[in-house]
């Protein structure tokens, strides 16, 4: 059952991706991120007033909330904007497998810091993942040479020339949001292990849960209305429903995704429930081509290097 709701939570977050991605072509990334955010912080605090009057008010300290606090900066708050901009210039499908790369980071980081020696498998991961990245870069642009090609072995200079400037351009803003879904990856592993320190100091999943969402929403309030006093406040309320649900489903989502994968990890173990979450480029692939056939460009390629960074990530994590 564990891993079944662990695969479930790897879904909601491949259908957030895809939310995302409709929703970031209405509303601007940073007005999206916190309707994100307000969702997931209703969301747990209704479900954290329940358990209060359920079970009673958890323990709690300065430093349980101050490592949830930590742990909310890199996953809600710079964690999300970076995937939100990546898969506003990249896509869904593509942004979603460098987001992937989290247990790659978090391995870094345990080399770097913690002086951990990889085994074998975990190698032969880490070098599926950069042939995956590869893979996924370098096609990015070979449509928009062969057009190039095309309009020089023509003769039509003027159209060769435009195709090239397109080519250059459409390389800058991939470039760009390859960058920020890399950030993403970093911002988010940081931000688990803080996290997972929280969780083992203090194991109340829904306290944890709460104090994260609370300390993001509050920091964009402040952040609103030290930009722009109230004009932020009036221009996001005064969004129609038509141009927000894509972002409440985002937020919905990305809700439902982060407890059942807290409920897996009591039912099953850390690894396999990891291991199945992995395969969110896989499922975030087949959302995109059923529901963004519009807005993103998907080859066969996109898919290929989708498998393959979510097997090298399986092969780290189970290692």
């Amino acid at each position: 059952m564990g891993e079944f709701l662990a695969f479930i939570s790897a879904c909601c977050y491949s259908a957030s991706n895809t939310a995302i991605k409709k929703g970031v072509a209405k509303i601007p990334v940073l007005d999206g991120v916190f309707i994100g955010i307000c969702v997931n912080f209703l969301f747990f605090g209704v479900l954290f007033l329940i358990d209060i009057i359920g079970s009673g008010f958890p323990a709690i300290d300065w430093w349980t909330i101050f490592l949830f606090f930590l742990s909310a900066l890199g996953t809600a708050l710079f964690g999300r904007l970076t995937l939100y901009s990546s898969i506003e210039l990249m896509g869904a499908a593509r942004a979603s497998q460098l987001s992937a790369l989290q247990p790659l980071f978090t391995i870094l980081f345990a080399i770097l810091f913690l002086q951990e020696v990889l085994v074998l498998w975990q190698y032969l991961g880490i070098f599926m993942i950069l042939g995956g990245v590869y893979i996924l870069t370098s096609r990015a642009q070979e449509n928009k040479q062969e057009k190039v090609l095309a309009a020089g072995s023509s003769e039509n200079i003027p159209a060769a020339v435009a195709l090239t400037s397109e080519s250059k351009e459409h390389r800058r803003v991939f470039m760009k949001g390859f960058m920020l879904g890399i950030a993403s990856a970093a911002f988010f592993a940081g931000g688990n292990v803080l996290r997972k320190a929280g969780l083992d100091y203090n194991s109340a999943v829904l306290l944890g849960a709460f104090i994260a969402s609370a300390s993001s929403t509050i920091l964009y309030l402040l952040y609103f209305l030290l930009r722009g006093g109230l004009t932020d406040y009036k221009r996001i309320i005064g969004y129609p429903l038509s141009q927000l649900k894509f972002y409440l489903i985002d937020g919905a989502f990305t809700s439902v995704a982060w407890l059942l994968l807290f409920i897996a990890l009591t039912m099953t173990t850390v690894s396999s429930a990891q291991a199945l979450k992995a395969t969110i480029p896989l499922t975030t692939f087949f959302f995109s081509f059923l529901f963004l056939r519009q807005e993103e460009k998907l080859n066969w390629l996109v898919g290929l290097s989708a498998l393959i960074i979510s097997c090298g990530v399986i092969l780290l994590i189970i290692y």
